[in-house]
């Protein structure tokens, strides 16, 4: 005996849903084919360095540019060499700017040291030397201790010269740290330089006289 309902079963309708023979079309789709792997690597593939820039065009920009910045390097040590020799400090190199290094310079401007005159009198002491080597040869024993006492010559005055250096600068640097607070990192090497080179030869150019005090 069948029994047939009316109503639903376990909330399903007992009438069975029509098929549906017509397929519903994907919403929101691309519209066109999906392109292959080859096509997709095809439209991929660029040329890593632009069409403009070819290796003619890159070699000529690149001397272009090689040639300005050697202008421009030439122009800021020309603006510096000017700027030292004019005392423009704001335009010198960085190594010869602040107050700290100006005082140095007029400090080693401003008097005569031992430093400044080594390197003429020891060329001036080797040439007298290589002439008299020979005939001091000849004359013995008491030749060759003159030969050898002109040949130490030199290094004795470099020794002396070295300790006035040091005495000097010992002075320099309690003026430097009253005046200024602290003494600045590489000041004593910048005061050795300067005190070992000809007045006439240095750079910056002198500023101050020699017997006058610093500014």
């Amino acid at each position: 005996m069948c029994v047939h309902y009316s109503g639903r079963v376990f909330g399903r309708s007992k009438t069975p849903a029509p098929e549906t023979t017509d397929v519903k079309q994907k919403v929101g789709g691309k519209g066109h084919a999906t392109p292959s792997r080859k096509q997709a690597e095809a439209a991929n593939r660029r040329p890593l360095v632009p069409a403009a820039r070819t290796k003619g065009t890159q070699d000529k920009m690149t001397k272009e540019t090689r040639a300005a910045a050697r202008a421009q390097a030439r122009e800021q040590r020309d603006a510096e060499f000017r700027a030292m020799q004019e005392g423009d400090e704001a335009h010198m190199p960085a190594q010869h700017r602040g107050p700290t290094r100006r005082y140095i310079r007029d400090v080693v401007d401003s008097k005569r040291t031992l430093g400044e005159f080594f390197l003429p009198l020891a060329i001036a002491m080797l040439l007298v030397w290589v002439i008299l080597s020979g005939p001091l040869a000849s004359q013995g024993a008491t030749g060759e201790r003159v030969a050898l006492g002109l040949m130490g010559m030199p290094y004795a005055y470099m020794v002396f010269a070295v300790l006035d250096a040091v005495w000097r600068w010992r002075k320099i640097k309690r003026d430097i740290a009253r005046k200024f607070g602290n003494v600045a990192r590489g000041s004593a090497g910048y005061y050795t330089t300067r005190t070992f080179q000809l007045r006439r030869l240095r750079m910056p150019k002198p500023q101050v006289d020699v017997g006058a005090l610093p500014r």
